[in-house]
C-alpha cells in the first residue's frame, strides 16, 4: 500500500496509518479533498465531512485493491495460501490502539464522544477477528517451465533456476517464493 493510499485509508476511517514526516501526506490529501489546507487541529471537528469526501476514493481503493488481486473474483487455494495471517497478532495490534486511547483518558467513560466512537468500533474489530472461522493454509502450488538448458523458472515468482544447483531430482519446492511443484524434475526428463 503506498502512503497516498494509506492516506485516504486514514482519512476514510479515523486509524493512524501515517506517523511522523510521513503525516504531511496525509494533511496535504486532506487538503486536496476539502480544497482548503486543515490545521491538525480541526481534524476532530472536520471528521465526519473529511469521511464523506474521502469515500470515493476509498472505496475505489478497495476495488482496485480486490480486482487487481484476482480479476476473476474467485477464490483459489493460492489466494487463500497467501492470505493467511495471524489472528493473535492482529488481535494483538488492535488492542495496543485500544490502549493508546484508554491510557490516554484514564478509562472510556473519559472519552471524548468522537473516540469513544473509534474505541467501539476498535471494539467491534477485535470481536470480528475473534469470530472468523480458522482455515488450514494450503500451499502455493505452481510448475517447473523449462528456460533454457538446465534452467527452470517457477510458474508462480518467475526467477529462473539452475538445475544444478540441487541434488537430481529434489526440486520440490522454489527455493525464492516456497511454491510446492506440482511435478519433480527426473534425470533426463523435459518440461514444457
Amino acid at each position: 500500500m503506498t502512503d497516498k493510499e494509506k492516506a485516504v485509508v486514514m482519512a476514510y476511517t479515523g486509524i493512524c496509518m501515517l506517523k511522523g514526516d510521513k503525516f504531511q501526506i496525509f494533511l496535504k490529501y486532506v487538503a486536496d479533498i476539502m480544497n482548503e489546507p486543515i490545521e491538525t487541529y480541526e481534524l476532530g471537528s472536520l471528521a465526519d465531512e473529511i469521511k464523506k469526501r474521502a469515500k470515493a476514493d476509498f472505496i475505489e481503493l478497495c476495488a482496485n485493491e480486490s480486482s487487481s488481486e484476482n480479476p476473476t473474483g474467485s477464490t483459489t487455494k493460492n489466494d487463500l495460501a497467501n492470505d493467511c495471517i495471524s489472528r493473535k497478532s492482529i488481535k494483538l495490534k488492535l488492542q495496543e490502539l485500544y490502549n493508546v486511547f484508554i491510557d490516554a483518558y484514564g478509562c472510556f467513560s473519559k472519552l471524548p464522544m468522537l473516540y469513544k466512537a473509534k474505541v467501539d468500533g476498535i471494539t467491534d474489530c477485535i470481536a470480528a477477528v475473534e469470530n472468523e472461522p480458522s482455515i488450514s493454509p494450503q500451499p502455493k502450488i505452481g510448475y517447473w517451465i523449462r528456460a533454457d538448458k538446465g534452467k527452470l523458472k517457477c510458474s508462480e515468482c518467475d526467477i529462473v533456476h539452475f538445475i544444478e544447483q540441487y541434488p537430481m531430482g529434489k526440486i520440490d519446492w522454489c527455493p525464492n517464493c516456497g511454491t510446492k511443484m506440482q511435478k519433480r524434475i527426473e534425470e533426463g526428463e523435459e518440461m514444457i
